[in-house]
């Protein structure tokens, strides 16, 4: 076993195996181990991941190391690696992941399986971090565990280390992006039905599909048991509550607060879909977004005779946030721009939590 500070090469667990942790707090002390085996400090994790194309802040790493609570699929890949065992970053995966379901140990009689059979490949996504360009966060509110009937857990990433998520399947994907992606009839740029942004002003919101009525964009899960912003019934469909942040030149934070679980960013990640990260950052361009009217005689179901619809547009790559289906949990994802109802949205006058429900104020 070697270990090496900063830079060096390093491919080592520690003899710390995670399939055998049978619990959170067990499987956050090994990720302790694996720091120490290590010998990196904090400042040199965030280096290495650096040096990888990712995002893992110091102040993230302390954050998730003495919480009791599982870390991201994202975060704990980009960790793993930062620490030198990239090799094993899919046995940590698939660790991280069985205790999410709330299963045990691994059972030792099975392992004559294959490997890649019983481990997940998540790798990590450059791209996914956007273009990190300011050194503090907008803010890094702690959590601790949702009560009983609360929205999904959302073990957010602190440093919102890019990874990719636990995906939804290729033919899923190509599904949505199909679905997004209709032809554009009108014979016109889709940009051009919005010369300017006109960003909305500051304040608690509810976003709303324009072809799913009663329907909001609200907290949701994806298969792989992960927090996603999908479509529900507007009745309780808070927490979370819903705020747009202006940070000027039309560009925004769409942030979702929860009493228990706090402050995040809508980000999006890998597959498209958008998840909700504890680290805000006005640099990070996949966490803004602008919003465009759309001229109301637009096609049918964009809400003609209405209130003015919005695309709402990443600010990463310029593709537009659209939702893959009319149902309730239809998830929302980004994608090609089109002349499509499906990638239009209204805002409405939304509930503002009451100030017992506010953690510490972001930034």
């Amino acid at each position: 076993m070697t270990t090496t500070a900063r830079g060096g090469a390093m491919n080592t667990t520690g003899g710390v195996d995670p399939e055998h942790a049978d619990g959170v707090e067990e499987f956050v002390g090994m990720m302790k181990r694996l720091k120490e085996v290590s010998g990196l400090t904090y400042r040199q994790l965030e280096e290495r991941a650096e040096q990888e194309g990712q995002v893992l802040p110091r102040s993230t790493i302390a954050d998730v190391l003495r919480r009791q609570a599982l870390p991201r699929p994202q975060m704990l890949n980009a960790f793993v690696r930062a620490c030198g065992a990239g090799a094993h970053a899919d046995v940590w995966l698939q660790a991280r992941n069985r205790l999410a379901r709330g299963e045990g140990p691994v059972n030792r009689s099975a392992e004559e399986a294959p490997a890649t059979e019983r481990r997940s490949s998540a790798r990590p996504s450059p791209s996914e971090a956007g273009h990190d360009t300011e050194e503090g966060a907008e803010h890094s509110a702690p959590r601790s565990g949702p009560g009983p009937g609360a929205p999904p857990k959302r073990a957010r990433p602190r440093a919102a280390a890019p990874g990719v998520w636990v995906t939804l399947s290729a033919v899923l994907l190509v599904g949505l992006v199909s679905w997004l992606a209709l032809p554009d009839t009108s014979g016109r740029d889709p940009a051009e039905s919005a010369p300017s942004s006109q960003e909305p002003a500051p304040g608690w919101y509810s976003i709303r599909p324009a072809r799913a009525t009663g329907l909001c964009v609200t907290e949701g899960r994806e298969p792989g048991g992960e927090s996603v912003a999908v479509q529900r019934p507007c009745p309780g469909s808070t927490p979370p509550y819903t705020r747009l942040e202006p940070l000027g030149g039309g560009r925004l934070f769409i942030k979702w607060v929860h009493p228990v679980q706090g402050w995040g960013c809508l980000t999006v990640v890998a597959d498209g879909m958008l998840a909700p990260w504890d680290d805000c950052r006005r640099g990070r361009t996949t966490q803004v977004f602008t919003f465009e009217r759309v001229d109301a005689s637009g096609p049918p179901g964009s809400g003609s005779g209405r209130v003015t619809p919005y695309r709402i547009r990443s600010a990463n790559d310029g593709q537009c946030l659209g939702v893959s289906g009319t149902d309730p949990g239809a998830v929302v994802v980004a994608g090609p721009c089109a002349e499509s109802a499906a990638q239009r949205f209204f805002l409405a006058p939304g509930s503002e939590p009451a100030k017992s429900e506010l953690p510490p104020a972001s930034g």
